[in-house]
């Protein structure tokens, strides 16, 4: 029985660790200065391809 709470354990950790680095990376994401929105209607726009 102590082997499966431990595991258990061990998982809800690395569940929490996943969570967090991904929050991380979504904060890191948003926090970052943003490319100003292209405008289709422009022809010297290039982010968009287009």
């Amino acid at each position: 029985m102590s082997d499966n709470k431990a595991q258990e354990k061990l998982n809800a950790a690395q569940a929490n660790n996943e969570e967090d680095s991904f929050s991380s990376w979504l904060n890191d994401l948003e926090d970052k200065e943003q490319p100003q929105a292209c405008s289709v209607d422009n022809p010297d726009c290039e982010a968009c391809g287009s």
